[in-house]
């Protein structure tokens, strides 16, 4: 993506199964450059936790490598398992493109229940610019603007998705705040935010 941040607003039943989010895939398609998954509590059935995760490699990396050799974050587990609409964003919150930097990915998920927040939280990695750890391929796959890069929406997913956002920054967590309330809401941080 080259925007900042990308939104949905998805609902998921019960599931024992990894569900993907979002995917960027290489130009061959075979390889992930970066992922959004859910992850289902093993204990509760209505609980799950999002992973984002960074392939260190150039062009990427098949299901063992991400698994293996990725920088991700997490959140906690969270009751969203129970078809539900849930807001979720995922967004780098540094600016510049030098992938040699310091940058802040940040995975915000929130929720309402009968009109107030049930819950709405933020989980935030820092990347530096390290090309001898890989840390620099990491923050180039994020952004994926050169050619050939895919955006895979749902890709292994039960469930629907209502509504995908694409901003230009980053989402205040006032304006995320906003999209819970307000699913309809295209406000952003300024009048051209919404891409």
């Amino acid at each position: 993506i080259t925007q900042s941040s990308i939104e949905a607003i998805i609902k998921m039943p019960q599931t024992s199964n990894t569900m993907s989010i979002f995917s960027s895939k290489n130009n061959m398609n075979t390889d992930e450059l970066w992922h959004l998954q859910m992850y289902p509590s093993g204990s509760n059935t209505t609980r799950g936790k999002f992973r984002l995760r960074f392939s260190k490699e150039e062009s990427g990396d098949n299901a063992t490598g991400m698994a293996t050799s990725s920088l991700s974050i997490d959140t906690d587990y969270l009751d969203i398992l129970n078809n539900e609409i849930v807001n979720i964003a995922v967004q780098k919150s540094s600016s510049g493109h030098d992938n040699t930097d310091i940058h802040t990915f940040e995975l915000i998920v929130g929720k309402t229940k009968a009109d107030k927040i049930s819950f709405l939280t933020s989980s935030k990695l820092v990347i530096n610019g390290d090309s001898s750890a890989g840390h620099a391929r990491a923050i180039k796959n994020f952004h994926s603007s050169s050619e050939g890069r895919h955006l895979f929406l749902a890709n292994d997913f039960t469930g629907s998705i209502g509504q995908v956002k694409s901003w230009s920054t980053p989402l205040s967590f006032t304006a995320f705040k906003q999209h819970i309330y307000n699913p309809k809401s295209i406000v952003g941080n300024n009048i051209t935010a919404s891409t």
